[in-house]
């Protein structure tokens, strides 16, 4: 038994004798690791520099460059193939990741769109809107296109190739290197925390975020992607005055989607453009739609009523809504007719705008074409009709909306909206006070002004 007990002694002193070895083998290589970096710190004048070994044997220097931290890292945990992580810090909070086309990506926040397409379709990005539209201007794009594919670009010196990935994470820029077949050299990480530094200042937060934002707008070559910066300027800096000159620049832009956004921000100031566009037979349906939106109240009715005869003629829905939509703002009884074509003719939304419309405008031809949709069997236009008669009918129509209601297939809505008609029209009568008009359930059909229900109660067969 003896040899045995010798035997596994022996084993497990060549065991310990082994791991010692490398224990001793492995904080050399660190040792000689933080070395090389303490020189390439030093080469790039870093200040205030730090090495320590990580936990579980890994390897961090840290130091300063400016008033930037720049941390070098090597982890045993690190992916299969990886020398380091360079990290150069940033304040912006953006995050730039090559797009995830499986659609996995584990971002919490919504992925922002900027409007580039082909840019949007390869970079993923998160971060505060108006922040991320300041910095990534045309130029920066670019730079962020070759980045992620592991190209640093800095103006003015010849592009790098990096052996490994480069990111935006954060606000911090991240380059993960590869180690194979070599690991990298000490002027080849110089290189790489060079770029990076180089590259910082173009990702940190604006310290004028609307004049950043406008600069790029006015240089900036994709037409969708001026028309967001604008949306953003004139929501979250409306009153800035690199806004209000962004906004003026935008009125001769070559786009006409472009134009009507500037108009709008600008107001009154805008007016002349959105007219221009809204009447133009030239501009496309859902541009002159936008324009007619932004005018609202402020586009004169007989205006309206000729781009809406202009639109019915050429089938351009959007205008169509909207220039009925302004006619129930202002339109008068003169724009009624027209409406009142309107609800005979056309179906769905359009009807059913037509007939707000009309709810606006009191007119013999509007309450025509209103008591006629009662029958239309479109519920939607239906219920319109009826709520417009509510607003501007006499007691006449009372017995029509009931029929309505009374109809087995009327839903409840129908006869929800009858009864509070009712009960506003007979809020009109002369003499009468509040709720005195019934429509009795034993006697269909009989409307009454009676002094004998001092209730008033408005009451519809069948409804519930």
């Amino acid at each position: 038994m003896g040899w045995l007990v010798g035997s596994w002694v022996l084993a497990s002193a060549t065991v310990v004798l082994l791991a010692s070895v490398k224990a001793l083998r492995d904080r050399r290589a660190r040792e000689t690791l933080a070395d090389q970096w303490r020189s390439v710190a030093r080469i790039l004048g870093l200040r205030d520099i730090k090495s320590v070994d990580a936990y579980f044997g890994g390897v961090v220097l840290t130091g300063i460059a400016g008033r930037r931290r720049v941390t070098l890292e090597r982890s045993p945990g690190r992916a299969p193939g990886t020398f380091a992580e360079l990290t150069v810090e940033g304040d912006s909070g953006i995050t730039l990741l090559p797009e995830d086309v499986t659609g996995d990506s584990t971002a919490q926040e919504r992925e922002i769109e900027l409007g580039d397409e082909a840019f949007d379709a390869e970079v993923e990005v998160h971060g505060t809107p108006d922040h991320v539209r300041a910095i990534l201007d045309a130029e920066t794009r670019r730079i962020v296109r070759l980045m992620l594919r592991g190209h640093l670009e800095v103006p003015g010196r010849r592009p790098l190739s990096v052996g490994g990935t480069v990111s935006l994470v954060d606000g911090h820029l991240r380059a993960v290197l590869r180690e194979g077949p070599e690991p990298p050299a000490a002027n080849e990480l110089c290189e790489v925390v060079d770029a990076l530094l180089a590259l910082a200042d173009r990702f940190d937060r604006p310290s004028d975020v609307a004049a950043r934002l406008a600069a790029a707008i006015e240089r900036e070559p994709q037409w969708r992607v001026r028309l967001s910066g604008l949306e953003v300027l004139s929501t979250s800096y409306p009153t800035d005055a690199a806004t209000v000159a962004a906004l003026r620049h935008a009125l001769v832009d070559e786009v006409a989607e472009i134009r009507v956004q500037a108009a709008r921000g600008l107001g009154a100031e805008g007016r002349e453009v959105l007219l221009k566009t809204a009447c133009s037979a030239a501009e496309d349906d859902v541009t002159a739609a936008h324009a007619i939106d932004a005018l609202g109240a402020r586009m004169p009715s007989d205006l309206a009523v000729s781009v809406l005869r202009q639109a019915l003629r050429s089938r351009r829905p959007r205008t169509m809504d909207a220039c009925v939509q302004v006619l129930g703002l202002n339109g008068g009884a003169a724009a009624a007719p027209l409406l009142a074509r309107v609800l005979a003719l056309e179906s769905g939304a359009l009807a059913v705008a037509a007939a707000k419309a009309l709810g606006k405008v009191a007119s013999p031809e509007g309450e025509v074409a209103l008591l006629a949709a009662l029958r239309r069997g479109e519920p939607d236009v239906v219920v319109a009709a009826i709520e417009a008669l509510g607003h501007t009918a006499g007691v006449r129509v009372v017995m029509s909306i009931q029929e309505v209601a009374e109809e087995p297939d009327s839903n409840l809505d129908v006869r929800r909206v009858a009864r509070q008609a009712v009960a506003e029209i007979q809020s009109r009568l002369p003499g009468a006070s509040s709720g005195q008009v019934s429509i009795a359930e034993d006697e269909a059909g009989q409307l009454s002004i009676a002094d004998d229900d001092p209730r008033g109660r408005v009451s519809l067969p069948g409804g519930s």
